[in-house]
């Protein structure tokens, strides 16, 4: 049965004033709330860089005119993105198309690193919430 929530402020369920939950059954204490707000932050951060890498592989694989603006602009935000990563394979180029391995490479690299930071931070969490 599919169940509305409405969370207000305080972080309680205005439909039915319990606790607001994580998804499990725990409620979400004062301790966990910066815990689970940096997770949130870490993963739209991790979202916004794979989808701008994404859009710059999908440019690059559809040979798109690197004049036009959005294109230029594109490459340019991930240009920095893709700094340490730009000679680690050889890029394969078919007519206008270019397929740029360092792409994938960095998306899979970047995943990983925020996967390790989320890691660490329930680790830390799980020990902030272990000492009360």
């Amino acid at each position: 049965m599919l169940q509305l929530y409405k969370i207000n402020r305080r972080g309680v369920n205005s439909m039915n004033q319990q606790p607001a939950t994580t998804g499990g059954t725990q409620p979400v204490t004062k301790e966990e709330k910066p815990y689970i707000l940096s997770n949130k932050t870490v993963n739209y951060i991790l979202g916004l860089v794979e989808a701008l890498l994404l859009l710059r592989f999908i440019f690059k694989l559809s040979g798109a005119n690197p004049g036009a603006g959005i294109v230029q602009f594109l490459y340019d935000v991930t240009n920095v993105l893709m700094a340490p990563f730009l000679f680690i394979f050889p890029t394969s180029a078919s007519g206008g198309s270019i397929f740029e391995w360092s792409i994938l490479v960095a998306m899979v690299i970047y995943a990983l690193v925020v996967y390790g930071i989320i890691g660490i931070l329930d680790i830390i969490r799980t020990a902030d919430t272990n000492k009360t």
